[in-house]
């Protein structure tokens, strides 16, 4: 009720002054939406066939070709077959948890034309079939949000061989 009240008490201000639309200040332009972060990710191995206690190390690469990003972090997905020996980044921290066989890097602040590098050691156990296809990927996650336009990135396969 207040408002109402308000906005007739303006218009008949406008009214009595003599007011016109042309008299009043020009409006504001909107404030543009704040800019996003396109950040890509590649992940690749060593090799792309391996045996049961062979060395399989994958290389994930995070650039960011735009606006500084803030509390970016990447999810690693690692099968069961193969067992995470060592993690590594050129920034950040790195850490495995085989419970989940997630390997999760706090990366932090990213700038502009920056490039982490994030290596994972694996060796093949014996639980391994040959003949199977195991697959891994990763993920971007930055300001708690994971980027809507890549969900994953490349799946990649490592083939287990006699």
């Amino acid at each position: 009720m207040k408002t109402k009240k308000l906005l007739i008490t303006l218009i008949a201000l406008v009214t009595l002054v003599g007011l016109t639309a042309a008299d009043l200040p020009p409006r504001p332009e909107p404030a543009p939406p704040p800019a996003l972060a396109e950040l890509s990710l590649v992940i690749f191995a060593d090799r792309s066939q391996a045996q049961v206690g062979d060395t399989v190390n994958f290389t994930i690469i995070v650039y960011n070709p735009s606006i500084k990003v803030r509390g970016t972090s990447v999810l690693g997905l690692i099968p069961k077959e193969l067992e995470v020996v060592g993690v590594s980044a050129t920034q950040g921290s790195a850490n495995f948890k085989p419970a989940s066989n997630i390997v999760n890097v706090s990366i932090g602040a990213i700038q502009y034309a920056e490039t982490v590098t994030i290596t994972v050691k694996t060796k093949v156990i014996k639980q391994a079939e040959v003949g199977t296809k195991y697959y891994t990927s990763a993920k971007i996650n930055y300001k708690n949000h994971f980027l809507s336009t890549q969900f994953f990135s490349n799946w990649l396969a490592v083939t287990i061989t006699e």
